[in-house]
């Protein structure tokens, strides 16, 4: 026989072999493909018929063995006819579930006796490691377990979460699986991975039985979790009263603290459980024990009394906080903050705690680590009653915190009530007392808060007007900051507060200007405030108005007689001639540079109408600077070039009239105040309209109601009081 016959004749036999096993593999699959659909139809002739050829019984389809779907569909004489027939009773799924499992999830108890009387493993664990009788206790399948236990599984086999069986019923609450795993000897200490023990579990799901019957089988009420917590805490935090009872009489610790201290007391008043706590309290618990932070069950029962709002309910807390008092808890204690009882009543506003704090002997003079007094609480409170009583009992004014505060000046910080300012000031603290870090007095404090009857009752009461704050500003300055025109008034006129400031650099005319107070420039202005004085900068607070485009602000100086040419006749050293590149000495501070840089053409013509003399020499710079001059030039469009040039270019061309003429030089011979040196001319009336402008700055002053940006929102409005 040639070489190539024999290799021909291997090729044959091995293709013939190959196709007789893929034969008997696919005659195999239909055989299980037929019973599988004869089970499920829970046809047991048809079943019993295929089972009487040859074949594997444990071949899967569709990843299932045939008595895995008989389990499943709960077929009792199918599932015996598999196993007679040898079929794998310890067969598992993807997922680890036993033959025995899936009857158990089901509750199938007979096919579950047929199972275990087979010899399946009764202790066999899923992947996440629940045997057969956790499955039941999950479950609640009683009659199944009963099935387990009597072939003597393993009672605390735990799944991979620790949860043993008993530890699953105690969170269910069946009381029947409970005694049943009891009577089979289970351990009932045995804890999961933090150490929760059934115990713990079902007095916190609030399952008195299940409680009862662990108590009574031994279970330990003094076990405590990895975070410390016993079954005791866990029934104080939900409140269970019976539940926490039947502990407490089992011999439970109520003093036992969780890693951070805290006690069952302090949970159930924590949680506003009023019955639990005072449950825990006729325990003779100790009442003074604090959790690490140095908070006592009296510091959590007067603030849970602060954040109730339904009577009832504060009362009965109310009575909680009388019941630890009675129990012996000391009134003085402090928590981590210094802060006491009383502290914390006085700080709530609750007048009547204060009232039984005080009666049994509450330190009133005790101070927090902050340094803050019984007083400082009260205030802090805004109960004006509190702070009375505070001060009958004897409380000190003036005692000053860390921060140099003292009730005074946190009464105003906080706005409290006006009485309680009145009151503090009438029991004679000092108004001038400063803050430590910002030297803020209690006058600059009700400045900042625009806190206005205040302020005018510390000036009242000799507040010291001239004192500064840690940045140089009086309180005239913060008044006129905020715009608070009324105080301004006060100040300066009823009062006589300076209106020049030691600090330039916090002038009170230039905050005015700048934030835009037209009413308060005109006060300041009346008052004799120097309108062209100079701040740090050189700056009038008229290039301080233009500088920041605020069109009523300027409006305002103007119309009380400020100086357009102020800056021209300053002979000193400007900052403005450090600038190499500036070829005009003064050019950032000329009203018309501000005008036009912000392309403000109203401001512009206001500005020209009450010029002196036209700055001639200024506009022609500034029309070469338009037409030049790249980095300007680029920031217009050329309808505003054209709109402002056409503007300079009028300026010096149109010829003035006589009577404006003399008009500007009057103005300028008079200065500020000007109204009421204008009063004093002997001219008529409408002369001293003309002078005074009355209608041109009327009409301004209603154009600045329809400029947007910083020509109106923070402008207040200015007018003449006595207008002639």
């Amino acid at each position: 026989m040639s070489a190539t016959q024999i290799n021909d004749s291997s090729s044959y036999t091995s293709t013939n072999g190959s196709g007789k096993a893929g034969f008997e593999k696919r005659e195999k699959r239909r055989t299980i493909r037929q019973l599988q659909n004869f089970i499920s139809q829970g046809n047991v002739a048809a079943v019993q018929e295929i089972l009487k050829s040859d074949f594997d019984v444990d071949f899967q389809y569709n990843g299932m063995t045939s008595l895995q779907l008989a389990v499943c569909e709960g077929l009792h004489e199918i599932c015996k006819l598999l196993i007679d027939k040898g079929a794998n009773v310890d067969q598992a799924d993807a997922n680890g579930n036993s033959l025995l499992n899936m009857a158990c999830w089901r509750g199938f108890a007979n096919i579950a006796q047929l199972l275990v009387s087979s010899g399946a493993d009764v202790d066999s664990q899923n992947e996440s490691g629940n045997t057969s009788l956790n499955v039941c206790a999950y479950k609640d399948y009683p009659a199944v377990a009963k099935i387990l236990l009597a072939r003597g599984c393993t009672l605390n086999l735990a799944n991979k979460r620790g949860h043993t069986p008993l530890y699953c019923v105690a969170q269910s609450g069946n009381l029947e699986m409970v005694r049943l795993l009891l009577e089979g000897g289970v351990d009932p200490d045995w804890g999961d991975l933090a150490f929760k023990t059934p115990l713990m579990v079902a007095a916190e799901a609030g399952h008195q039985d299940v409680v009862k019957a662990l108590v009574d089988a031994g279970a330990n009420v003094n076990n405590q979790s990895r975070s410390g917590r016993t079954a005791l805490h866990e029934a104080a935090t939900l409140g269970h009263v019976k539940i926490l009872q039947q502990l407490l009489d089992g011999k439970g610790d109520p003093d036992l603290a969780t890693v951070k201290g805290t006690t069952p007391l302090l949970e159930a008043i924590n949680n506003s459980h009023v019955a639990a706590s005072q449950a825990l309290i006729h325990s003779k618990c100790d009442v003074n024990l604090a959790d690490r932070r140095h908070w006592a069950p009296i510091h959590a029962a007067i603030a849970q009394v602060s954040r109730m709002f339904d009577p009832n309910g504060g009362s009965a807390m109310r009575g909680l906080v009388e019941a630890l008092v009675d129990a012996d808890a000391d009134i003085n204690k402090f928590d981590e903050a210094n802060w006491t009882p009383l502290y914390q009543s006085a700080s709530a506003g609750d007048l009547e705690l204060c009232k039984f704090f005080l009666s049994k002997g509450a330190n009133a003079n005790s101070l927090t680590l902050q340094g803050s007094s019984i007083l400082h609480a009260a205030v802090y409170g805004g109960n004006g009653d509190v702070v009375k009583l505070c001060l009958r009992t004897g409380c000190s004014v003036n005692t000053v915190d860390e921060q140099g505060r003292h009730p005074l000046l946190s009464a105003v910080s906080s706005r409290c009530d006006l009485q309680i300012i009145q009151d503090l000031v009438d029991a004679d603290s000092d108004v001038n007392i400063a803050d430590k870090v910002t030297q803020q007095t209690p006058l600059h404090e009700a400045m900042c808060q625009h806190y206005v009857p205040a302020a005018h009752l510390l000036i009242d009461k000799g507040s010291n007007m001239e004192l500064l704050n840690n940045e140089g500003k009086s309180p005239l300055y913060l008044a006129c900051q905020r715009g608070l025109c009324e105080t301004v008034q006060y100040m300066v006129k009823e009062r006589g507060c300076p209106t020049r400031s030691s600090q330039i650099s916090a002038l009170p005319i230039h905050v005015a200007a700048t934030q835009g107070r037209a009413s308060t420039i005109q006060v300041l202005a009346e008052a004799g405030c120097d309108v062209n004085q100079t701040n740090e900068k050189g700056e009038t607070p008229l290039a301080a108005a233009l500088a920041e485009d605020n069109f009523s602000a300027v409006r305002a100086l103007l119309q009380c007689g400020a100086d357009l040419e102020a800056q021209q006749k300053m002979k000193g050293l400007q900052l403005c001639c450090l600038y190499q590149e500036d070829p005009h000495p003064h050019l950032g501070l000329e009203p018309l540079f501000h005008a036009m840089t912000h392309k403000n053409v109203h401001m512009m013509k206001m500005l020209f109408k009450c010029y002196r003399q036209m700055p001639r020499q200024t506009i022609k710079l500034l029309e070469v600077l338009l037409k030049r001059t790249r980095e300007i030039n680029m920031h217009y469009t050329q309808a505003q070039k054209a709109e402002i040039l056409e503007l300079l270019h009028n300026s010096t061309r149109t010829m003035f009239s006589l009577s404006d003429i003399c008009r500007r030089y009057i103005r300028a011979c008079l200065g500020s105040p000007l109204q009421a040196r204008v009063q004093r001319l002997p001219v008529a009336r409408k002369v001293m309209s003309y002078i005074l402008m009355d209608v041109e700055f009327a009409e301004w002053q209603e154009l600045e109601q329809e400029l947007p940006g910083g020509s109106g929102g923070l402008s207040d409005l200015f007018t003449w009081r006595n207008s002639v």
